[in-house]
């Protein structure tokens, strides 16, 4: 979701609810509502601390699963990148095809992985890229001189780099589950009606303030459930460490 689409959101989020309450307003006679006023005021303060503690902590879960993904992502690549490094210390052959699967790892996560976590279908990402470190790895002879510290120090590099692949892709696939989205929307929709059943003496400043509450309220929704969302729109995780990575390898050393 881009900047652009958030503003029109909220935006229309904070007409549509003037709207609305203009209606009541002419249906209604203010003065009545104002005899409840008191009371709606009592519930609806209560209402808001409850809806507000629960978004907070969305928030915060969103903000560390953000944080997740791009640490595991950051963590991923630096591991690939150590092991391309490592290759090059047995041979030439051994190195350019350490170096070719890494370039194939790096473009898979990129172009194939990346997509489709963003649309919740981590379920689809194969493990040939991953698999294919671990053929080119398990040719080595760990004979060759120096060979058996540099084949343990490999597997060891591989067996982290499978861990930080899967925190990758679990921290993405973590999302809000249908139970609290439903009680996302319902408590942001009873928040809203609340502001419509109060009375003022100067209508038009409560509608200005029930536009401004409304949008104020799409706002926070959009920002849990794009942080619920870690890799769509504008605040989403990027892949630029192994953009990076692939820079790296593709200059000449």
């Amino acid at each position: 979701m881009t900047i652009l689409s958030i503003i029109l959101i909220t935006a229309l989020a904070g007409l549509a609810s003037m709207g609305i309450h203009g209606l009541i307003q002419r249906r209604v006679d203010h003065r009545k509502l104002r005899n409840h006023n008191d009371v709606a005021a009592a519930v609806y303060t209560n209402f808001g601390v409850l809806f507000s503690l629960i978004l907070g902590i969305l928030v915060g879960q969103g903000e560390e699963r953000l944080g997740d993904l791009s640490s595991a992502t950051v963590h991923e690549a630096a591991i690939l990148m150590d092991l391309v490094n490592v290759a090059e210390a047995y041979n030439d052959k051994v190195g350019h095809a350490v170096h070719a699967a890494a370039v194939g790892y790096a473009n898979a996560v990129i172009e194939q992985e990346w997509p489709l976590l963003a649309e919740h279908q981590g379920g689809r990402i194969k493990r040939a890229p991953l698999e294919r470190l671990w053929r080119v790895s398990n040719a080595i002879d760990p004979a060759e001189p120096r060979g058996q510290a540099l084949y343990d120090t490999t597997v060891s590099m591989l067996e982290n780099l499978a861990e930080a692949r899967y925190e990758r892709i679990s921290a993405a696939n973590d999302d809000l589950s249908d139970l609290l989205r439903f009680v996302l929307w319902v408590g942001a929709a009873f928040t809203i009606a609340f502001l419509w059943f109060f009375g003022a003496e100067n209508q038009r400043v409560q509608l200005m303030l029930t536009g401004i509450v409304t949008s104020m309220l799409s706002l926070v929704l959009i920002l849990v459930l794009s942080m619920n969302s870690p890799l769509l729109g504008d605040l989403g995780a990027r892949p630029e460490p192994f953009v990076k990575l692939l820079q790296d390898l593709s200059s000449p050393s």
